[in-house]
């Protein structure tokens, strides 16, 4: 679903509390001349956010995220990629503060943080309204894999296809990726 957005950001998602969890947050598109147009796919202001997928989506003007701008809130197995800002951005997928055990290029650093590639299936093209939509499940060589905290609630959790949330470690992003991987060796 796309969304333009005139004064707060948050061209998906604006999040002042509460809990965001097992979302695909893509397509949006944050437009405006007003500078709190921050944050195309998610603007958080407190809250917390746990293994969604923010991709594909784009800030126009004065943003300086294309993906999640993080105001106060706190930001667990995510994954923020492939978004863009188009006129003057510094960020183009994640401004936050809080993030640990996510993806996004710019977390080189925090606990648990990956910056490379999450490898999804077809990542799809394009930002905003022009995004062609992909398919954000993870490639089984994906390195987002099993990498995601421990929580508690996925034990008896779903994804957001249905599945079972906890196949053998958490994954991140809104999907779990049930295929096993490795090596079988059938023997006649």
């Amino acid at each position: 679903m796309s969304d333009y957005i005139n004064f707060n950001g948050g061209g998906g998602v604006t999040i002042h509390a509460g809990l965001l969890r097992n979302c695909l947050i893509s397509g949006n598109l944050a437009n405006g001349n007003h500078s709190s147009h921050l944050g195309a796919g998610v603007r958080m202001k407190g809250g917390l956010m746990e293994n969604c997928t923010i991709v594909g989506n784009s800030a126009i003007n004065l943003s300086d995220a294309g993906g999640v701008y993080n105001e106060g809130g706190g930001i667990t197995n995510c994954i923020v990629y492939f978004n863009a800002t188009q006129s003057g951005g510094t960020i183009t997928n994640i401004a936050a503060g809080g993030a640990v055990y996510s993806c996004a290029p710019e977390l080189t650093t925090g606990e648990g943080n990956l910056a490379g590639d999450p490898l999804f299936s077809n990542p799809g093209s394009g930002y905003g309204l022009e995004l062609t939509t992909g398919d954000y499940h993870l490639s089984l060589v994906s390195p987002c894999l099993d990498t995601g905290a421990p929580m508690s609630w996925a034990a008896t959790a779903v994804d957001l296809d249905g599945n079972p949330r906890l196949v053998r470690a958490l994954d991140m992003g809104c999907y779990e990726t049930l295929a096993l991987r490795g090596t079988i060796i059938i023997i006649r």
